[in-house]
Formats: C-alpha cells, structure tokens, sequence
C-alpha cells in the first residue's frame, strides 16, 4: 500500500503539493492522478457522541462510513470517498474544517497506488 498521508491535528493547513507527481512515480500511469480512486480517512473524536454527529454528517456528503470505535483512548470515525489524487488538497481542507467544527481532529489520508 503507498500511503501519501498528512498528519494535520494541529490544525494547520498542510499542502499536499507533489502528490500528482509523486502518484505518478508509484505507478499511477499518465493521468492517473485525475481518475478517482478509493482515498480513505480518519478523524478523531474525544467523546461517542461527537463521533457519531460526525459519521451522520459525513455520510450525508457522500463518504462512506466504514467505522465508528473507540482505539488508543480515541472515538475513531473512518470513512473513504472516491476522488482523483490531484483535488486532495480541497478534500483535505474541506475534512478539516468538518472535524474541527465537530470537535475533532482530522488525522489523515491515504490511497493506494495503481499500476500502468
């Protein structure tokens, strides 16, 4: 698995620049980073509730849900969406701003690579 994640907890934006070219050095082909693939998240939460608020108002934004539980002392809520690579940084953005609206904290992403 080839992971391009970012670790953006203390709520700063972190640019995802080189992600189109890093893609296309796993594999990815020519134009690969514009067709959508899987890209998974996670946020975290400190209380079920929020968790639980979050994973509704997610699913509403078309994510799927895959989990709410609680790991390392944290409510977990992981979700994935089909997206191409390139608009990561919108995405990321966008799950930033959800998390921290909700209370909580937007952990990462990341995607598998492709082969040509």
């Amino acid at each position: 698995m080839l992971s391009f994640g970012n670790r953006a907890g203390n709520g700063r934006t972190m640019p995802e620049e080189g992600v189109c070219r890093r893609s296309g050095e796993a594999g990815a082909g020519p134009g690969g980073t514009d067709r959508p693939r899987r890209i998974s998240h996670l946020v975290e939460f400190l209380r079920e509730e929020m968790a639980l608020r979050f994973a509704d108002h997610i699913g509403a934004k078309n994510y799927a849900v895959q989990g709410v539980a609680v790991e390392e002392g944290y409510w977990r809520v992981r979700f994935f969406r089909y997206d191409p690579l390139c608009d990561i940084d919108a995405v990321t953005l966008d799950l930033l701003r959800d998390a921290r609206d909700f209370g909580g904290s937007y952990e990462g992403w990341g995607s598998e690579g492709v082969a040509a």
